[in-house]
């Protein structure tokens, strides 16, 4: 990016293009840069919340947001990150939830599913 910036104030002082054109050019660098940013974090913050969760809950038990928030909150992860995490745990397939059996948003709960491998194995003697 810091070569994009480099060719516009470079086209700027050549006078190829204006100043506000440059200013809008650069607004929009900037924008794409902040962007970026929040795209890393977002994936850092999806890895911790899998290991947290992984970790911590018990396999078909449900759990609110609330309670996950408060826990990671302390590493500095916010409610709107963490609902962004579970989202792309779900469509993974990791997490399911009951959105569909609820009217109030304050009683979805958050599962690992329980799957036949997880089942115990009873094998034969």
């Amino acid at each position: 990016m810091t070569s994009l910036i480099q060719s516009i104030e470079k086209l700027r002082e050549n006078d190829i293009i204006n100043d506000s054109l440059a200013n809008t050019l650069l607004k929009r660098v900037e924008n794409q840069q902040k962007k970026a940013v929040a795209a890393e974090r977002q994936a850092r913050v999806n890895q911790a919340v899998a290991l947290y969760i992984g970790s911590n809950w018990v396999l078909g038990q449900g759990y609110r947001v609330k309670a996950t928030e408060k826990a990671l909150a302390q590493q500095g992860i916010t409610r709107k990150e963490l609902e962004t995490a579970m989202k792309v745990l779900h469509s993974k397939g990791l997490l399911t939830h009951n959105k569909d059996q609820v009217k109030n948003n304050c009683h979805v709960q958050w599962r690992r599913p329980v799957t036949e491998d997880d089942a115990p194995d009873f094998g034969s003697n």
